[in-house]
């Protein structure tokens, strides 16, 4: 099976995974930031197998993943937690030394609009409804972490949109998410631990999700892994040099850093996030995109005088890699299957070349095909629309079958355009071809709507709201355990997309879900 064959890879990595003390410190240190997380979310405890190691011979499998704290992401985010938890869970019996850790990548900036908003499927003219929130265009350069919350009067807004769309879907799953919803918000400080608080919440309330959340904001506060910091920092010209030489040789979309640019960011005091560039031998600077004050900081010979300003410091995309792996010696990392993966493929080959840890990767490759109440509502309209049938739908000869009813109304349209001409149209005359372009413009516009809801990837929220948890958790290990495997460099990509239908009993009806789905984003109009 699948997940003995992901066992037995990370075993391979355990037996050749050296841990000292200083990485068994680092590690204790990130549990008990999870652990301070865990309280301020409102989780239920997990029990975090704390145990110490004191022999230099003695292993730790770490399981490693994150995600920036976006405001209820599509369900691949998800997926990434499900599948580290998936790998605990397989190894935790044979292996009690299993660590699996998920951070939140709170200290990104605000420019993505995931982070404060997605969509779901709706019958309107773009086929998705928004919710979520907007952040003033002058806070976008801050680090998340320090937006505030949406007002009360926003959050009610919110939640009562959600109730009006789901309440009567799936009531059970619902009250859950609802709670979680108002928990999450009054515990909250800052925009970024709501979203933190309720993946989390979903996690552990919905999915059954163990994990040790965290927060990389944190890490900074703590001044954990400033050794692992200043290790990079000594090398950074050859850091850049392997940077850029990395991206060009693998043709990756990646901007190219400059000479002096070291990978950490600073934290204004207003918010804003500052690039950093070495401007002397002992001296970085930079100067912050919102309130245009130049910062120089002092970090001394061999940057021993980063202690003073860690708090403040965040990583790059690469550095966090290879920075987290070092100081937490991580056995597997659990990485996105898009930007993720060519961020860790530079990450992979730089760590080589500086002699930093390098973790296997593992990605899973996943799309959802699902019918939700608003797909089936869409549906029945088109089978009104067009006199048919589901069978129609998902049949190969269905753009055909398409566009010949559009030609026929055209047809009829012609033909009464034709017989009115040169004549004076009395006003029935009218009103029928009227009457029917109108029923042209109907037809082609349920197809571009119901295209429009089924090409969209919505918030995983819209799938947790039409199936119930088990269902979901049980397609989830099953769709792990029959992925096919694709290795690239150190990175092993999982593929199998899943397909959703609890009332479907027959395997062949299920398996045409897909087929419907490509219809219907490729929805004919003449």
């Amino acid at each position: 099976m699948m997940k003995n064959c992901i066992s037995d890879i990370i075993i391979s990595e355990k037996q050749a995974n050296n841990i000292s003390d200083k990485q068994k410190e680092n590690i204790s240190k990130v549990i008990n930031l999870a652990t301070v997380f865990q309280k301020d979310a409102g989780l239920p405890e997990i029990n975090p197998i704390s145990k110490k190691y004191h022999s230099s011979e003695e292993h730790k499998i770490v399981l490693e993943t994150g995600h920036q704290p976006n405001y209820m992401p599509y369900s691949g985010v998800f997926k990434k937690a499900f599948l580290i938890n998936y790998l605990m869970e397989n190894l935790l019996p044979e292996n009690p030394d299993t660590t699996a850790f998920f951070g939140f990548a709170d200290q990104n900036l605000t420019t993505s609009p995931y982070i404060y908003k997605n969509v779901i499927p709706a019958q309107n003219k773009n086929g998705v409804e928004k919710i979520g929130f907007t952040i003033k265009k002058e806070d976008r350069w801050k680090y998340f972490c320090t937006i505030n919350k949406p007002e009360f009067s926003e959050w009610e807004d919110e939640t009562e949109k959600i109730s009006r769309i789901y309440s009567r879907n799936n009531k059970e799953v619902y009250d859950q998410v609802s709670e979680i919803m108002w928990k999450s918000y009054e515990g909250a400080e800052n925009f970024a631990d709501l979203n933190a608080f309720i993946f989390s919440g979903i996690c552990a309330g919905i999915l059954g999700i163990k994990l040790h959340f965290f927060r990389y904001s944190d890490i900074s506060k703590e001044q954990i892994f400033t050794e692992e910091t200043k290790k990079l920092l000594m090398k950074v010209k050859s850091y850049n040099k392997a940077y850029n030489q990395t991206i060009e040789k693998e043709n990756l979309n990646l901007r190219p850093v400059r000479p002096e640019e070291i990978p950490l960011w600073y934290q204004c005091r207003c918010g804003g996030k500052v690039s950093l560039e070495r401007t002397s031998g002992e001296t970085v600077s930079g100067i912050c995109p919102v309130c245009k004050k130049r910062h120089e900081l002092l970090l001394e010979q061999d940057f021993k005088g980063i202690r003073h300003y860690f708090k403040d410091l965040s990583f790059s995309a690469v550095a966090r890699n290879m920075i987290f792996s070092e100081g937490l010696r991580v056995t597997a990392f659990i990485s996105g299957p898009g930007g993720g993966l060519e961020y860790g493929r530079v990450s992979d080959q730089i760590s080589a070349y500086l002699g930093f840890h390098t973790p296997a990767t593992f990605a899973w490759r996943s799309k959802d095909y699902y019918l939700g109440n608003i797909h089936k509502n869409a549906l029945r309209q088109l089978y009104r629309t067009y006199n048919i049938n589901k069978n129609v739908l998902v049949s190969r000869n269905f753009p055909l079958l398409v566009l010949s009813v559009q030609d026929e109304m055209i047809k009829e349209i012609r033909n009464s355009e034709s017989l009115t001409a040169g004549k004076n149209e009395n006003r029935n005359d009218s009103k029928e071809l009227q009457a029917k372009k109108g029923r042209l413009l109907n037809l082609k516009k349920n197809g571009i709507i119901t295209s429009k809801i089924f090409s969209s990837t919505p918030s995983a929220l819209d799938l947790f709201m039409n199936f119930k948890p088990d269902y979901i958790s049980r397609k989830w290990k099953d769709a792990i355990n029959s992925s096919s495997v694709e290795q690239m460099y150190r990175a092993y990509i999982f593929k199998n997309d899943i397909t959703y239908e609890e009332n479907m009993e027959n395997e062949e009806d299920l398996n045409k879900i897909p087929l419907l789905y490509h219809n219907v984003i490729n929805f004919p109009v003449n």
